[in-house]
């Protein structure tokens, strides 16, 4: 065992990426790699810009990242949009893990859509984005039409870059029509905010539908090509008409994930008859019919706010454990001053709280990550550690990147980070604020970090690297749970 332990250490440090950049007129602050001492921190130090980095989206007018993929390749995609004569368009931007951008990639690294994705359309915002098995890559988000409606819309690129125009409408496609029904009080909003693709290739997504004052989970499923799948609800939509809580009007889908049988967890928040939002969330078939067998009749909702105070909850991402158990994450109301802390649930596979996680199922972390009673953290991102079955989330304190590290018991882990279990990068990337949504990790155990910085419309793409080598702890969990043969 010893022996497995120090060679798997041993490759790892020579796997290690450095993170430094070969400076353009578009790449700024990468500096180059340094091991810190302590998991949780950035993988180097160099007057305070500590191992990060921010991107021109070079059309002009700035911009927002929103998500990233993590290419096979280690190539890392930001996506998100940026303003094109002071209109919103969908945006990628492609680069190496040194930091340097990937010129094989769009024009110089960068795709931005020069259009709008309807005909009669406004504006767009992509939210992320994922591959497909021949790494293609598609990218979801919004598209507003020039009524101010709402619909979902899906964009597809070739593997270097270009539109793929055999997908959709020419390389496009939304939901003309709201997925709740039509009228002029109706709209799909805020865009498709998660994203799943098939085993087959069929892309399946998630939003919010509304109908007058009311708000529905909204689902649709595309073939591989992007047309609308009329084998999956009716004619490729399905909404769920009834509501989490008697009495409640709004239920709203943030997040989805498959689990091993195909079927779709959908994750968001509902609000209940006292205008308080909980999470909640609902499994599918894979026909898009809700599944009565999860949760009561299909539905799970938390009947409490997470921190035991009044307000409002709202889970935004979920991710499954190794057993198939479920972990929602998002934020809930920490403090009497109506502040946001980082909050966890867990569900057992068919969707029942499972009480031997945190305290009775729940957990959060009582203090901001940034310090102080009044500052506010909205938990955008989780991801699963390969070993031992750790969680690591990830958004903003204090308008500033944040991250946490979970026990797989549900209580933080106090080797991550420099606040016993959590992680705060005190400077700004670029600016006066730092918005992380999304991250990732690569096949050395880094963690990347991606989102957004500076003020107003103008800002940036934004992108910090941190440090997560696996304990001995972690990687004896792994060899146990697979069965894996040692290495002697």
């Amino acid at each position: 065992m010893k022996k497995y332990i120090l060679f798997f250490f041993l490759y790892h440090s020579l796997q290690a990426v450095s993170f430094m950049s070969q400076e353009s007129p578009a790449i700024y602050n990468a500096r180059e790699y340094k091991k810190p001492n302590k998991q949780g921190q950035p993988n180097q130090v160099f007057k305070n810009q500590l191992g990060q980095m921010f991107v021109d989206p070079r059309t002009g007018d700035g911009g927002r990242c929103y998500g990233m993929i993590l290419q096979p390749d280690l190539k890392i995609l930001l996506i998100g949009s940026s303003l094109v004569n002071g209109v919103d368009r969908f945006t990628a931007i492609r680069l190496h893990q040194n930091g340097s951008l990937d010129l094989t990639f769009g024009n110089g690294g960068t795709f931005y859509y020069n259009s709008t994705i309807a005909s009669n359309g406004l504006s767009d915002e992509a939210y992320s984005g994922a591959l497909q098995s021949t790494g293609k890559i598609i990218l979801y988000g919004i598209t507003t039409l020039n009524t101010g409606e709402n619909r979902f819309a899906l964009m597809r690129l070739t593997v270097n870059g270009e539109l793929d125009r055999s997908f959709g409408n020419n390389g496009v496609i939304y939901i003309v029509n709201p997925i709740a029904g039509g009228g002029a009080d109706q709209f799909d909003f805020p865009g498709i905010k998660g994203l799943v693709i098939r085993p087959d290739d069929k892309i399946l997504v998630v939003g919010t539908s509304t109908r007058g004052a009311e708000f529905f989970y909204a689902i649709a499923q595309f073939t591989k090509d992007g047309q609308l799948d009329t084998t999956f609800g009716t004619n490729g939509t399905t909404y769920l008409p009834i509501h989490f809580f008697t009495g409640g009007t709004r239920d709203v889908a943030n997040a989805v994930i498959l689990q091993s049988d195909g079927k779709a967890i959908v994750a968001g928040k509902s609000r209940n008859a006292a205008t308080q939002y909980r999470f909640s969330c609902a499994r599918l078939l894979v026909n898009g019919q809700l599944d009565t067998t999860f949760g009561i009749n299909g539905y799970m909702t938390l009947p409490y706010a997470i921190s035991g105070n009044i307000t409002s909850d709202s889970c935004n991402d979920l991710v499954l454990q190794r057993d198939e158990k479920i972990i929602l994450a998002g934020q809930t109301d920490g403090t009497i001053d109506d502040t946001n802390r980082f909050a966890l649930a867990r569900l057992t596979k068919d969707g029942l709280l499972d009480i031997t996680f945190g305290n009775s199922g729940t957990t959060y972390i009582p203090q901001s990550i940034s310090g102080g009673n009044n500052n506010n953290d909205i938990l955008r991102s989780i991801v699963l550690q390969q070993y031992g079955n750790k969680l690591i989330v990830a958004g903003s304190s204090n308008n500033r990147f944040a991250l946490a590290r979970f026990n797989k018991d549900g209580f933080l882990d106090a080797t991550f980070g420099n606040k016993e279990g959590s992680a705060y990068k005190s400077n700004y990337i670029n600016g006066l604020s730092d918005f992380l949504y999304d991250i990732a990790i690569d096949q050395n155990s880094y963690i990347w970090a991606a989102g957004s910085t500076g003020t107003g419309a103008g800002g940036y793409f934004a992108l910090a690297n941190y440090e997560n080598i696996p304990t001995t702890t972690d990687i004896i969990d792994y060899i146990t749970y697979f069965n894996l043969p040692m290495i002697l």
